[in-house]
């Protein structure tokens, strides 16, 4: 009964919200079937990210390799220094409660939360939580996430509102690594002795985003055009702390204390756009003028700037096809710089395409042009700063039919003029161009309780092994009787050649490329999950072949490869 209503409302809500949504944004749908950590197939790596002994708990699920845009979408390897991306919205008919709970060695903790709820036709909240904290497998590493995010939209037909607010806080303790991966053996990962004791990295970050629609066609229900107005601030912060009596022989200078290093940066921003909107069923653009002001401020020094910009987003729906462009280009303050995100969707019966090509030129970001610390001192804007070229492109082509599926998945990630850095500096004149491409399959089969998923790529590329090839082996069904109970047991297995290896360097969180190459290896992970009703419960062994490979194998410069580690988690959804 509860199903039919969800059904009769999610049908009479959405109907009310089409009308605008073009312009506020496509937004996933809840069902009564919907549950936290999506598929029950894969909700054992897909609500828990796989473990790692690199900083902050690692940040890769593919068996801790790095993905084919990792120097991308993290320049010049930074990939402590950014923001969350905002989730996707949700929409329910019927207000909806989501939470899932990971407990596991490590004193592994993961906490994520969800609730939607739709107040009225006009008005819909989104709430997301993420926790995640643990001592990871070496000494000195622990780590401690937050993560909030308020999503809130208002919709009428003269005037629309779309609120987003974000908190974000990261504490991560940087031992550096082991000092010798030879002392493994007697000492035991936990405690091996570690590079450093005592430093530590704290992130703290608020970005608030308001956007303003003013339609001066309201008396028109199929098509909208006005006044948009956009409103962002973002505050980023960061932190290093290290306490050493020895940081004369661990650096090469020494600006401010001898023992102790109190390191800090904050970048504010403000961007405002106005601009006019245009919307109907299958079509909707905008385009504004937007002023970009920034001020970064590093221990007492601190650098301005005001840009104008031009900034456009365009949108086309069709039955089968949706394509979405946003591109911007500056005009004042940014020595012309740009950047274009471009996606194409296409469904047709069976196949399904998902593609996007992303390039920009933009100028390195402020806190890499000019930084005053306790062991660290650049200033590269005494230098004409170039613009770095980086070009994303990656498709990937699906066929289901039942329970069988195949996919083909192409990537491509070219980075050039690249800011990297060395010798305590970013330089960008000893390493041109940088690519990774990346080919391979996906298949998914199964005959009646007994299922197999497969992916194998083969990548170029001097931070991803040349051939990584994993797979999943499970039992599914249901028990008992009343065939309520669904219930999953498998085991995961995976397979990856050497690759060279990047460098973590903790006094400014960023990762670079070296010249040494790890070992291949071969890996497995047991799991198993039931559900029933509204509740999952699931587990995961991973890392069972850490017994058989050899304990110096690496993923990082100074990390090498985690223990075994146990997890158990809990999912309950609830409609109201």
């Amino acid at each position: 009964m509860k199903g039919i209503l969800t059904l009769i409302l999610t049908m009479f809500f959405v109907q009310s919200f089409a009308q605008n949504n073009a312009i506020m944004g496509e937004k996933d749908t809840l069902t009564y079937n919907y549950y936290s950590g999506g598929v029950f197939d894969s909700i054992d790596i897909a609500f828990s990210p796989h473990s790692s002994t690199l900083p902050g708990g690692g940040f890769s699920t593919s068996e801790n390799t790095l993905p084919y845009n990792f120097f991308l979408n993290n320049y010049g390897g930074t990939i402590y220094h950014n923001f969350n991306d905002w989730k996707t919205k949700r929409f329910s008919a019927m207000p909806h409660l989501g939470f899932g709970y990971v407990f596991g060695m490590q004193a592994t903790q993961q906490v994520k939360a969800t609730y939607t709820h739709a107040f009225t036709s006009q008005t819909l909240l989104n709430i997301d939580y993420t926790m995640l904290k643990g001592t990871n497998f070496l000494r000195s590493g622990d780590f401690g996430k937050h993560d909030v995010q308020l999503q809130f939209e208002f919709q009428s037909r003269f005037y629309s509102l779309d609120v987003k607010g974000q908190f974000m806080s990261r504490n991560i303790k940087q031992n550096d690594g082991v000092q010798a991966d030879s002392l493994i053996d007697y000492y035991g990962l936990a405690f091996t002795p570690i590079r450093k004791e005592n430093a530590q990295s704290k992130y703290r970050g608020t970005r608030i985003e308001l956007s303003h629609y003013f339609d001066f066609l309201s008396k028109d229900s199929n098509n909208a055009m006005g006044l948009y107005i956009d409103n962002k601030m973002n505050i980023f912060n960061r932190k290093y702390y290290e306490f050493s009596d020895t940081l004369q022989s661990i650096y090469s200078y020494i600006y401010l204390n001898t023992d102790t290093t109190n390191d800090q940066y904050q970048l504010s921003e403000l961007v405002n756009v106005a601009g006019l909107f245009y919307s109907r069923n299958r079509l909707f653009f905008k385009v504004g003028a937007q002023n970009n002001w920034w001020n970064y401020y590093n221990l007492g020094n601190h650098i301005a700037q005001s840009e104008i910009n031009l900034d456009g987003h365009i949108g086309m729906n069709f039955k089968l096809l949706s394509f979405r462009n946003n591109t911007n280009f500056n005009l004042i303050g940014a020595e012309r710089e740009w950047f274009s995100f471009t996606n194409l969707k296409l469904h047709w019966k069976g196949i399904s395409l998902d593609a996007n090509a992303n390039v920009s030129y933009l100028l390195p970001e402020p806190f890499q042009r000019y930084y005053l610390g306790n062991n660290l001192f650049y200033n590269l804007m005494t230098n004409k700063i170039d613009k770095q070229f980086k070009l994303d492109i990656n498709a990937l082509v699906k066929y289901t039919f039942k329970q069988h599926q195949i996919g083909v998945f192409v990537n491509n990630a070219t980075v050039t003029n690249n800011y990297w850095f060395k010798n305590n500096t970013w330089v960008n004149d000893t390493l041109k161009s940088l690519n990774a491409f990346s080919v391979g399959l996906t298949g998914r089969t199964g005959y009646k309780v007994i299922f197999f998923d497969l992916k194998g790529s083969y990548n170029t590329s001097n931070w991803m092994p040349s051939m990584l090839v994993q797979g999943r082996l499970y039992l599914q069904g249901r028990l008992f009787k009343g065939k309520k109970l669904l219930a999953q047991i498998g085991v995961e297995s995976s397979y990856h050649t050497g690759y060279k290896l990047v460098e973590h360097l903790p006094y400014m969180d960023i990762f670079s490329l070296t010249s040494v190459s790890s070992k291949a290896m071969a890996n497995l992970h047991v799991f198993g999950a039931f559900e029933i009703q509204r509740f999952r419960f699931f587990f995961r062994v991973e890392n069972l072949g850490y017994f058989w490979s050899d304990k110096t194998t690496r993923i990082a410069l100074n990390q090498t490869i985690p223990s075994m580690n146990i997890r158990i988690g809990i999912t309950w959804d609830f409609f109201n």
